[in-house]
């Protein structure tokens, strides 16, 4: 792309949450953007964040920040104002889109959980900005070819538009870490790890029936602390149960390596990132062929069709053959390969061009043939 493109990316996920699966993709397109390829600006909301992934990365941006006079919570339902005499794209982090005249809107579909499985106001809240950003969108990037269907599912109407599958990239912080097959033999008994959100959607109860199914391993889970209600759930457990909160990506890592195995048994994924990063630490998923679980997967974890305690836990004991376990590590990380930032980024960049130039190309058609008229 050229200097000729003026782009504006909103960066107000990293003011909405502390970490999570938006920030991280943000965090990765605003890195590699940050060039000399074209002319950017971001803008950001009045007020502090406590973004983890944004701490470090905003003292390095080169280019202009613009604050806006309200803050993410406010701006989260409006539209931004800002302005340039020039077609430019406008690209935000969270289902926000501009009024300006001469903006190209550009918008990410990561899921469709809260139309799934959210209820009430909560549901209505989340679904009228995403209806809102689909809606004002000119050109549509979903992060699955599972998303996409959704999208289409939901919004049939936006078959018309500009729409491009571009799945996510993995990070440079995973990688397997020598030894580490064998660390999960020694060190601490054999533990599974259930990454994340702890939603009802994640079946985290049903990782603790599983749990109980294999006296010999323990579960680490990786994510926010303790909620009262699953501190009452977890008490008869407790000794094999283990919390690290809100870990690093370096953290993660390491748990992913000494890991015997991710449990995965989530009902709904617009992606699916823990599962790539897993294979990139050598570490072999256990999960529900649900969503965009297969899509990701790719024959290389063990994908089970029904979310039953006695499959998980066969699926996990037959991990113990050394064979398969090998197997199934090197198909892991033979798939993690096919996701990369670079070229995820490279994909966006490109589509930010081609529906610039296809909307450029089309505002100068129709002065031409008013001019001719």
């Amino acid at each position: 792309m050229g200097k000729g493109l003026r782009l504006v990316l909103d960066n107000i996920i990293f003011f909405l949450q502390r970490s999570g699966g938006g920030s991280v993709y943000w965090s990765e397109i605003v890195k590699r953007l940050d060039g000399d390829w074209c002319d950017t600006t971001y803008l950001e909301p009045k007020g502090d964040h406590n973004n983890i992934f944004y701490k470090e990365l905003r003292t390095k941006l080169r280019h202009p920040i613009v604050r806006e006079s309200m803050t993410a919570r406010v701006l989260s339902f409006l539209s931004s104002r800002h302005s340039f005499p020039e077609p430019f794209i406008f690209h935000s982090s969270y289902y926000r889109t501009s009024k300006a005249t001469k903006a190209i809107n550009i918008v990410t579909i990561h899921d469709f959980m809260p139309e799934l499985f959210f209820t009430g106001l909560k549901r209505f809240y989340h679904s009228w900005r995403k209806s809102k950003a689909i809606q004002r969108a000119d050109g549509i990037v979903c992060v699955s070819s599972n998303t996409r269907a959704d999208l289409l599912r939901f919004y049939p109407k936006v078959a018309t538009k500009r729409m491009i599958t571009i799945p996510l990239g993995i990070s440079s912080d995973y990688f397997t870490i020598a030894g580490s097959e064998v660390l999960h033999e020694s060190k601490r008994p054999p533990y599974m790890l259930f990454v994340g959100r702890r939603s009802h959607y994640k079946n985290f109860d049903f990782a603790l029936d599983v749990l109980r199914q294999l006296e010999h391993y323990q579960l680490i889970v990786a994510g926010e602390e303790w909620t009262p209600s699953e501190k009452n759930a977890i008490a008869p457990l407790k000794e094999r149960i283990s919390l690290v909160p809100n870990p690093t990506n370096e953290q993660m890592n390491i748990l992913y390596n000494e890991a015997f195995c991710l449990l995965y048994p989530s009902s709904y994924e617009g992606f699916g990132i823990p599962v790539i990063e897993a294979m990139s630490a050598s570490c072999p998923v256990v999960a529900l062929n649900a969503s965009s679980i297969p899509e990701v997967s790719n024959g290389a974890a063990l994908v089970l069709d029904e979310l039953t305690v006695h499959l998980f836990t066969k699926a996990i004991q037959s991990l113990e053959s050394m064979d398969l376990r090998s197997e199934i590590i090197r198909k892991g990380l033979a798939n993690a390969a096919r996701f990369n930032w670079d070229r995820s980024v490279k994909q966006h960049s490109e589509f930010y061009q081609s529906v610039f130039r296809e909307f450029t190309s089309a505002g100068e058609r129709t002065k031409a043939s008013i001019a001719q008229g």
